[in-house]
């Protein structure tokens, strides 16, 4: 995920990766999982 500058972290959305499956993390499993975010 970029971050860009002089942008508050709070507007960056969510990302969830299994690392043992995705060590890459291209997969981004967020919204199929969105009870495992915070």
């Amino acid at each position: 995920m970029y971050h860009a500058p002089r942008t508050a972290y709070d507007a960056d959305p969510w990302e969830l990766f299994h690392l043992a499956k995705n060590f890459s993390e291209i997969h981004n499993l967020a919204a199929r999982e969105p009870d495992k975010l915070g």
